[in-house]
């Protein structure tokens, strides 16, 4: 039977996490490991994730000496678990978890089908029916997945690092998460590498798997609708800077031409719904940083 290990990553969300760590422990599919990526918290994580280890033998409890961000987190547990040698590993946030005890089941299910170079997703939903990001599919609930998708698989789509199977020959062959990245755009750039490098991506839509819905400002320019993510300043910078990275390093033809239309729609999000010269002016300096390879990981002023 293949091995399986997850990776969470937290920071000062201590009630999430534990949330989490329940749902993890009662999976019919047992985890052999779970690393927890402790960036550092300053509340109580630490003090609960020392206690838990030693009654559950599972529990490994990763604390870093700095907060590294999702991305450097991620990076971290998937090379840990991958030389530890396990074949597969789960990959999640804290302020997410399975929404029952076969999520991991289901999607192992397919992994076992399938070979280790495979990058396998949970389907992810806020209520339980409607989907929490929009993964590029025209179908935006659980409901119209199962009536339009008889498989009950989505080829090529993915709400990547929200209960992501990342086989360890993916880790061998593509490489691991770009630490540098700090968060936001982390899981953009790793999904296009996979996939530019033959890597299958699948989402198991009977994997269920809750995480917080996004907000995002419905608006309109010149006749034409698109939808915004709101979200604060400094992780506008940080997305965009890592978007910018990306199609500098990673994307190819196409993907760039998909990812400056998502480039020019932020900013014309900014321009129209938040109306702030403040933010625009970020925005132009993420692009500068990430066009230039400048990953110093701090929001800075606006020079």
């Amino acid at each position: 039977m293949n091995s399986v290990a997850a990776v969470v990553v937290t920071y000062n969300r201590l009630e999430e996490l534990k949330k989490n760590i329940d749902m993890l422990l009662c999976q019919t599919r047992s985890l052999d490991a779970i690393y927890v990526i402790n960036n550092a918290s300053t509340d109580d994580t630490g003090i609960y994730l020392t206690e838990l280890a030693k009654k559950n033998k599972c529990i490994v409890h990763c604390c870093l000496e700095k907060n590294v961000g999702g991305a450097g987190g991620f990076a971290y547990g998937l090379e840990r678990a991958c030389k530890d040698g396990y074949d597969w590993v789960w990959l999640m946030d804290d302020d997410g978890r399975p929404v029952n005890d076969e999520t991991l089941e289901k999607l192992m299910e397919v992994a076992e089908k399938e070979s280790n170079h495979s990058l396998i997703n949970c389907n992810v939903f806020w209520d339980g029916n409607e989907l929490s990001f929009k993964i590029g599919t025209p179908y935006n609930t659980l409901r119209e997945q199962r009536e339009n998708i008889a498989s009950g698989l989505i080829e090529n789509c993915a709400c990547v690092f929200n209960g992501s199977l990342v086989g360890r020959k993916v880790y061998e062959s593509v490489g691991n998460i770009r630490k540098e990245y700090f968060i936001r755009g982390d899981e953009v750039e790793y999904l296009m590498r996979c996939k530019n490098n033959g890597v299958k991506v699948l989402t198991v839509i009977e994997s269920l798997y809750y995480h917080p819905k996004t907000e995002y400002a419905h608006l309109s320019f010149l006749g034409k609708k698109f939808d915004y993510e709101c979200m604060a300043i400094w992780k506008q910078f940080f997305l965009i800077r890592n978007y910018v990275a990306t199609y500098y390093t990673t994307a190819n033809e196409k993907q760039k031409k998909t990812m400056k239309r998502g480039l020019e729609l932020i900013f014309l999000g900014s321009i129209l719904h938040d109306r702030s010269l403040k933010r625009l002016k970020y925005c132009i300096q993420a692009v500068r940083d990430g066009k230039k390879g400048i990953f110093d990981n701090h929001f800075r002023g606006v020079k």
